[in-house]
C-alpha cells in the first residue's frame, strides 16, 4: 500500500520536524509530534529502552538531552507506506551524538508508525534498532 505523494511528503515532514527538535533539545515541540496516547510506544536499543506514553516519552527525552551534548538523526528512507489515515515508514539511520566529548555514530534501522489526527500526522508508535553483529548470509548472531 504505497503511499501517495502528498501522504509521503506529510509524513517525512512530521518525522523531519520531530527529528529538528530533538536535535534542537525542544522538548515542547518532540513531544508535540507524538500521539498523547498512554499506549503510545517507543521502542530504543537499550534493554530498558521501552516507553509507554508521553510521560514516559519525556522522561526519556530528558535522560538523552542530561547525558549527550548532541544528539541528531539522518534517515535514509525505504517505504512509506499508508491505508487511510494510518502510515509508517521504514528505513536505515545515523544517529549523530556528542556525549562527554565524544563523538558517537549509531547505525540502525527504524520503523515509524502515524496516525493523521485532525489533519496532523502524530507518531503512535516508533522502534529502533542496531544491527547484531554477524556474517553476511547468516541468521545467526556472532558469538
Amino acid at each position: 500500500m504505497k503511499a501517495s505523494e502528498k501522504v509521503r511528503h506529510d509524513v517525512l515532514k512530521a518525522m523531519d520536524d520531530a527529528m529538528k527538535a530533538y536535535a534542537d533539545r525542544d522538548m515542547e515541540k518532540a513531544l508535540s509530534c507524538y500521539a498523547k496516547d498512554n499506549d503510545f510506544v517507543s521502542i530504543g536499543t537499550g534493554k530498558d529502552e521501552i516507553m509507554r506514553g508521553p510521560e514516559e516519552m519525556k522522561k526519556a527525552l530528558q535522560e538523552v538531552y542530561e547525558q549527550t551534548e548532541k544528539f541528531s538523526f539522518k534517515s535514509k528512507v525505504f517505504e512509506v507506506s499508508a491505508c487511510g489515515d494510518v502510515a509508517w515508514v521504514s528505513g536505515a539511520g545515523i544517529y549523530d551524538i556528542v556525549a562527554e566529548g565524544e563523538k558517537i555514530k549509531m547505525e540502525g534501522r527504524f520503523t515509524v508508525i502515524f496516525e493523521r489526527r485532525d489533519g496532523k500526522w502524530l507518531m503512535v508508535h516508533s522502534h529502533y534498532s542496531l544491527p547484531a553483529e554477524q556474517d553476511d548470509g547468516s541468521v545467526l548472531p556472532e558469538e
